[in-house]
């Protein structure tokens, strides 16, 4: 709640903030002047209050909403199994029952990427005769 005195007080101009020392040099630390100082109560009777951090803790619900995120915004991911460099020559050149040799064994890692952005590693397995990955690795 705002008092009425504290928000008829005026706020400090720009130029009230010295970053200059009296040599004209740029300071390198805050005086205690420009320093802002928080209350911490708050975070401090949680500390001690086991049963407030607990009520405090978003519910997942609430993760998406606080980062303005819907859950069910779709997603693309892409399981990236190698990469490889040709020329305009050989992919012209490609034809049905070509073989591409991506100079990398089955066991290696694929790469799972959402939207443009690595964001786990694994490894290929079947499921029910189709493929799948195996996450072994989160990004971050």
């Amino acid at each position: 709640m705002v008092k009425k005195k504290d928000a008829q007080e005026k706020l400090p101009e720009l130029d009230d903030f010295d970053i200059y020392d009296e040599e004209g040099e740029e300071k390198s630390e805050p005086s205690e002047a420009d320093t802002v100082h928080f209350d911490t109560r708050r975070h401090d009777d949680l500390l001690e209050d086991p049963e407030a951090i607990e009520e405090s803790k978003p519910k997942d619900k609430e993760n998406f909403d606080v980062m303005g995120l819907t859950p069910d915004i779709p997603i693309q991911l892409v399981a990236v199994m190698a990469k490889k460099n040709i020329s305009m020559k050989e992919l012209v050149e490609f034809r049905e029952g070509l073989v591409l040799d991506l100079q990398r064994p089955p066991s290696e890692m694929v790469d799972l990427v959402a939207n443009g952005k690595l964001i786990a590693r694994g490894e290929l397995v079947e499921i029910d005769g189709k493929l799948g990955v195996r996450i072994l690795k989160l990004v971050k």
